[in-house]
C-alpha cells in the first residue's frame, strides 16, 4: 500500500460533516458531433476501458488504526466502477436553473469513506440539447495539476480517437492486519521525528522574513489571516451547496490584462472584487476595509508524492473602491505584495507542516472546530477563494462529444462560504461559483455580476487604450 503525502492526507483530515473536501467539474458536451447521437453506455465504458490510466479511481483510502501516521492508498479489492458511475435526467424544463440545482445537490452529499473517492453522473434532458458529465473527487486524488492530468487521460482531440492501449491485468491488495498496518506506522513516525527541528527553524525563518516583507510594504494590499471582514457569507458553513456558472470571451481579459499592464489573474481577481462590491451594496453589508481572498499557488518544487502541490497567498480585494479600473490597478498591487509575502514565508511551509504534524491532532481539532461552530466566534480567516485554471486551449472531446463547457467547482471551507474557480477554454472564460446555500442562495448574482464587471474593464479598456 502507498501512503498518502501529508498534504493529500490532510484534506481528509479537514473534512466534517458541513465541510467536504472533494472538487467538482461539470463537462457540458455536444452530442450532435457524434453521428449515432448521445448513448450514456458509450461514456461509462470509456471510463472503464481507460482505468488503467487513472490508477486513483481504483485507490481505497486505509486509515491509520492509531491515528499516529497518514493514512494509506490499498488497491480495493471490491472495486465495481458501476457502483461509482450512473445516470440522471433532469426535470423539466431542464433549463440552466435546473441543472444548477442538480449538481448543487450533488456537491452537497460527501463522498462515500468506504469505496475509492470519485463518482461521476451522466446527466441528460437539458433543455438546449447538450449533455453533462459532472464528476465530483476528493481533493485526496487531486488538485489543478492532478486534475489536469485525469482530464488528458478522459479527452480526446478529435471525435474518432482510437483506443487506448490497454495496460497489464489489474491486481487488488488484501487488506493487512491491523497489527501490520500498526508496526509500519510506528515506524513511520519515527522516521519522522528527526526532521522536525530543522522544519520548525525553517518556519521561523520564514516567518522572520515574512515579518521584514509587511514592515517594508507597511499599508500594501498582504492581509494577514484572522484580520478579514465579517459578511453575508462568513462564518460557520452548513452541507448544503448551491452553484452558478457562466462564460465570457478570454479575449475580454486579455485584452484589459495588456491595456492597462496587470495579468490574466489581475483582471480574474478586479472582476471578483466587483461583483462582489455590488451583491454587499445591495444587501447593505458592504464592510469598512478590503475583504481577503485566499488564492491557492502552485509549489513547483513541493514533494514529487503529493497530487497537491499548493500553497495558497492571501489578496486583498477592495470592495471599498467604487471605479472598476482603480480596483483592478489596486488588485494589481495588492497581488505584488501578496507574492513577496508568500515568497518570503516560503512556498513549502504547508507541506512541511501537515508531512509532520500528529494526524489524530489534525482531525480532531477539525472536528471539533466544526462541531462547536468556532468559525462564527472569531475574526474570519479569508473571506472567500478565488482560483483561476489554465485550461486546454485546443476543442476537446468526451467519447466523441465535443466540450462546450468546462466548470470546476473547488470546496467551501468553513467560515468562507464562497468558492469562485474560472478556467480557460479555447477563446472562452468558463466561471463556476460554488457556495453555502444557507449564506448564499443566489449565487448566479455573483457570476452575472463577474461577467459584468469584465465587460466593463473592457469597455474602459478600449477607451484608454484602443490599441491593445
Amino acid at each position: 500500500m502507498k501512503k498518502l503525502s501529508g498534504i493529500d492526507a490532510s484534506f481528509l483530515y479537514l473534512e466534517t460533516p458541513a465541510m467536504h473536501m472533494h472538487v467538482v467539474g461539470a463537462l457540458v458536451l455536444d452530442p450532435s458531433s457524434a453521428a449515432e447521437g448521445y448513448r450514456a453506455d458509450r461514456v461509462r465504458n470509456m471510463i472503464e476501458e481507460r482505468l488503467h490510466l487513472l490508477p486513483s479511481f481504483r485507490h481505497r483510502v486505509v486509515m491509520d488504526p492509531a491515528g499516529i501516521d497518514h493514512p494509506r492508498w490499498l488497491e480495493d479489492p471490491e472495486f465495481d466502477v458501476r457502483r461509482h458511475v450512473r445516470r440522471w435526467t433532469l426535470p423539466s424544463p431542464g433549463g440552466p436553473a435546473e441543472f444548477a440545482d442538480f449538481v448543487g445537490d450533488f456537491a452537497s452529499i460527501p463522498l462515500d469513506r468506504g469505496r475509492p473517492l470519485w463518482e461521476i453522473v451522466l446527466v441528460d434532458g437539458l433543455s438546449d440539447g447538450t449533455v453533462a458529465m459532472v464528476s465530483k473527487l476528493h481533493h485526496a486524488i487531486m488538485s489543478g495539476p492532478a486534475g489536469n492530468e485525469m482530464m488528458a487521460q478522459l479527452l480526446d482531440l478529435t471525435s474518432d480517437a482510437p483506443p487506448r492501449l490497454p495496460g497489464d491485468e489489474w491486481q487488488p491488495e488484501e487488506m493487512p492486519s491491523r497489527a501490520r498496518r500498526a508496526w509500519s506506522s510506528t515506524g513511520s513516525v519515527l522516521g519522522r521525528i528527526p526532521k522536525i527541528p530543522r522544519a520548525v527553524l525553517e518556519a521561523g525563518v520564514g516567518i522572520t522574513r515574512a515579518a521584514r516583507v509587511s514592515i517594508f510594504r507597511s499599508g500594501s494590499g498582504s492581509p494577514i489571516p484572522f484580520t478579514a471582514p465579517r459578511t453575508p457569507f462568513s462564518g460557520a458553513i452548513t452541507a448544503a451547496r448551491a452553484v452558478a456558472f457562466g462564460q465570457c470571451p478570454l479575449d475580454d481579459l486579455r485584452f484589459v490584462k495588456r491595456a492597462f499592464g496587470v495579468t490574466v489573474n489581475d483582471v480574474v481577481l478586479a472582476a471578483a472584487t466587483n461583483a462582489l462590491r455590488g451583491y454587499l451594496v445591495a444587501r447593505d453589508a458592504l464592510p469598512d476595509k478590503p475583504l481577503i481572498a485566499s488564492v491557492p499557488v502552485a509549489v513547483g518544487d513541493a514533494d514529487e508524492a503529493s497530487t497537491n502541490p499548493l500553497s495558497s497567498m492571501f489578496v486583498g480585494l477592495p470592495v471599498g473602491c467604487e471605479d472598476p479600473v482603480q480596483q483592478l490597478l489596486l488588485v494589481h498591487e495588492n497581488t505584488l505584495s501578496a507574492k513577496s509575502m508568500h515568497g518570503a514565508l516560503g512556498g513549502n511551509m504547508l507541506q512541511q507542516f501537515t508531512e509532520l504534524a500528529p494526524p489524530i491532532v489534525m482531525q480532531s481539532g477539525s472536528r471539533a472546530y466544526g462541531r462547536f461552530k468556532l468559525a462564527s466566534r472569531h475574526p474570519p480567516i479569508h473571506n472567500l477563494v478565488v482560483s483561476n485554471v489554465m485550461g486546454p486551449p485546443v476543442e476537446l472531446y468526451c467519447a466523441g462529444y465535443r466540450v462546450v463547457g468546462a466548470y470546476p467547482l473547488g470546496p467551501v471551507m468553513d467560515g468562507a462560504g464562497m468558492n469562485l474557480t474560472v478556467m480557460s477554454q479555447l477563446e472562452k472564460m468558463n466561471i463556476g461559483l460554488i457556495t453555502c446555500r444557507d449564506m448564499v442562495p443566489d449565487p448566479e448574482v455573483v457570476v452575472d455580476g463577474w461577467i459584468a464587471a469584465v465587460a466593463e474593464l473592457r469597455s474602459a479598456a478600449e477607451t484608454v487604450h484602443p490599441e491593445a
